[in-house]
């Protein structure tokens, strides 16, 4: 039916599966840093948060980590979307 759309993780169940291999404590900065990924502007920005992520929580947290990096292909096409 959609040929030319690209298959897509779900962000909200990402977001929750890292969310909750990580300790109560690290939440906080972790929950801004998701949402930074979630609401990057276009791919490239959603990569380099990505990244970010990866680099400051990933030493701590590497299962939390994980959970992001492991479908990183799957992230948003960076295709607009209508309305925008």
């Amino acid at each position: 039916m959609f040929s030319e759309a690209c298959h897509q993780r779900c962000r909200v169940h990402k977001t929750a599966d890292a969310a909750n291999a990580l300790p109560t404590s690290a939440l906080p900065g972790a929950e801004k840093a998701l949402q930074v990924i979630g609401n990057a502007e276009d791919r490239d920005h959603a990569l380099k948060a990505v990244t970010a992520f990866e680099t400051t929580h990933g030493a701590k947290f590497p299962r939390a980590a994980r959970k992001i990096t492991a479908d990183v292909d799957e992230l948003p096409c960076g295709r607009p979307v209508a309305g925008r």
